[in-house]
């Protein structure tokens, strides 16, 4: 699910559904803080649906597909039953229209941010949880060159091997 910022120019709330998948390697040590820290690498691929526009000149947004590329360190802290993380991530992104025409352009950005989680645990090595993701980018839907800010609020499950 997308938040979106001014970019959008969407009157409602856009979402995306997808799949992401994501291997994070931990370092191997001794040390009980160098254990909580790992290196993420993530892939996703979402779908947004059609949406209308709060400039009516703009008309409704095309079908798009989103493929998302992302890398970052992350910080864990284990706590019984619940999970709390850190990333700071750097992600490479296309947007694939399925019908481009101006301003609704496939595009290629990066975008850099944190990424916030929360999970619950039920059993060892299955966790539930939620991730929060407020991340910079280049927004050209504002006919300008500029920095917006894009929220990304998303939700599944992780499981440890």
């Amino acid at each position: 699910t997308w938040l979106p910022g001014a970019a959008y120019a969407s009157a409602s709330v856009p979402i995306a559904s997808g799949l992401r998948l994501a291997y994070s390697f931990r370092f191997p040590s001794r040390n009980p803080l160098v254990r909580k820290i790992a290196l993420t690498f993530d892939l996703g691929l979402s779908s947004m649906p059609p949406y209308p526009t709060t400039n009516m000149k703009l008309g409704d947004s095309p079908e798009s597909a989103l493929l998302d590329f992302g890398i970052g360190p992350i910080m864990r802290l284990d706590l019984p039953y619940v999970l709390l993380s850190v990333r700071p991530r750097f992600s490479v992104n296309a947007l694939l229209r399925d019908e481009t025409s101006e301003p609704f352009l496939n595009w290629v950005f990066g975008s850099v941010g944190v990424e916030l989680g929360l999970g619950l645990r039920p059993i060892n090595r299955v966790c539930i949880g939620v991730q929060y993701s407020p991340m910079l980018f280049n927004a050209p839907l504002t006919g300008e060159v500029k920095t917006e800010l894009m929220h990304r609020l998303a939700a599944g499950v992780e499981v440890g091997f």
